[in-house]
């Protein structure tokens, strides 16, 4: 059974591609190997996980999340797991954790992942919790805000999205409860006091509106067409006509919207 976030402290998801650390990162935060990890770029996890923990002083929801990109789904496979994401960092994630490998570079690939899943979230509240997680920060050679001075524009895309938000992780510290505090206390710092304002839910009438609207549009047009049919009313037929399309360019834009949100 799935562990509601509604009382904890902090409800942190992470996010990003396959192989850029997200489990060795929840497994940091949580102070255990509680997640799966594996080396390489192949993802090893395959549907949302958490775990709520006591550390730090706080209560700590982490949840651990599969790269929708790289695992076989339909677009609407993809949009209901991350509605499975919402739903375990309900009402909102405190924080969202996008990982990023700093020892390789950032590319458009990568970045059409975070778009995608930006557009699988359906409004902004992902980007006003946004932090960049660098990930691999032992193999740094120089001083990550020097590297940021000279990276590709969507990483420096990403970053805006995020406030400039970013903390590095050390996969090879050899103490990770440390390194979880400071994430935490820069959390509570960076995102949990700042007090982000979050968009109000939007209302249900307003997304069966389209539906609505397209079926009295079709009904519409197949009445007047009926008319036309039966009294041979030219002026019946031209608003059958009228309303028809109408039905079916609302139904259209409702296709394309799906569509430009699943990225087909």
């Amino acid at each position: 059974m799935s562990t509601k976030g509604e009382s904890k402290d902090h409800r942190i998801l992470v996010i990003g591609k396959a192989g850029n650390g997200k489990s060795s990162v929840c497994n940091t935060i949580a102070g255990c190997k509680h997640f799966k990890t594996s080396k390489g770029f192949f993802a090893t996890t395959e549907a949302v996980h958490s775990k709520c923990i006591n550390k730090y002083g706080r209560r700590i929801l982490v949840v651990d999340t599969p790269d929708v990109t790289s695992l076989d789904m339909t677009p609407e496979q993809r949009q209901a797991e991350v509605n499975r994401w919402r739903e375990e960092t309900h009402p909102y994630p405190t924080a969202v954790l996008l990982t990023i490998r700093c020892d390789v570079r950032y590319t458009a690939e990568e970045h059409a992942i975070y778009r995608q899943i930006q557009r699988l979230w359906g409004d902004n509240s992902l980007q006003s919790r946004l932090v960049v997680a660098f990930t691999f920060g032992d193999c740094q050679d120089k001083p990550i805000a020097e590297e940021l001075k000279t990276v590709c524009p969507e990483l420096i895309s990403v970053l805006r999205d995020a406030g400039q938000r970013y903390f590095m992780f050390n996969n090879k510290a050899k103490n990770a409860d440390e390194q979880g505090e400071k994430l935490i206390n820069f959390l509570d710092k960076n995102v949990t006091e700042t007090k982000l304002p979050l968009p109000a839910p939007k209302p249900l009438w307003l997304t069966y509106l389209p539906h609505a609207l397209a079926g009295v549009a079709l009904f519409s047009g197949i009445c007047f067409a009926a008319s036309y049919t039966a009294s041979n009313s030219a002026g019946a037929g031209v608003f059958g006509v009228m309303f028809f399309f109408a039905g079916l360019a609302l139904i259209a834009w409702k296709v394309w919207d799906v569509s430009k949100r699943c990225n087909l």
